[in-house]
């Protein structure tokens, strides 16, 4: 059977519930298009995004990526509002992608997906030589409980 792309079918999940599908050309796709990113998901996301005008192009396009596959997670894993924070600091990118675990409302959690989502996340930072941390936010760190946090460390420019 046929089915257009973007067009629900009976059983779909609500919108939000879906993948985001921003409306410009993936491949060139940069961290200049996060609002259209968010606006195109659907969700509830509060955002701190600074200064990224030097953030070089293949560090920007990567981190796009990156932001874009953890707010599909978040979207799909989790529920209420979506925390985004991008920044440029000590000479490296810095992203944050925290969301409130389906499992923390009584609920239970989502099932684990077949996309490429962590490890993809993980392959795009190794080549950039980042760091990349995902999993349940620590209390220590101030976060509150049950929720899980992406973060990632870009290098702006490559090691010698």
């Amino acid at each position: 059977m046929f089915r257009s792309q973007g067009v629900p079918r009976a059983g779909d999940p609500p919108r939000a519930a879906r993948a985001p599908a921003p409306r410009i050309r993936e491949e060139w796709a940069t961290l200049k298009d996060l609002d259209a990113l968010v606006a195109a998901s659907g969700a509830s996301v509060e955002r701190e995004v600074g200064d990224v005008s030097a953030v070089p192009a293949p560090v920007s396009r990567e981190a796009y990526r990156i932001v874009q596959e953890a707010l599909t997670n978040a979207i799909r894993h989790g529920h209420g509002t979506v925390r985004l924070a991008v920044a440029v600091r000590d000479g490296d990118l810095r992203l944050e992608v925290a969301n409130r675990t389906a499992a923390s409302s009584g609920g239970t959690a989502a099932a684990v997906g077949g996309g490429r989502g962590l490890a993809g996340m993980r392959e795009r930072v190794r080549l950039l030589s980042g760091e990349l941390e995902a999993g349940p936010a620590d209390a220590c760190d101030g976060a509150p409980e049950g929720w899980w946090r992406v973060t990632a460390r870009l290098p702006l420019r490559s090691a010698p």
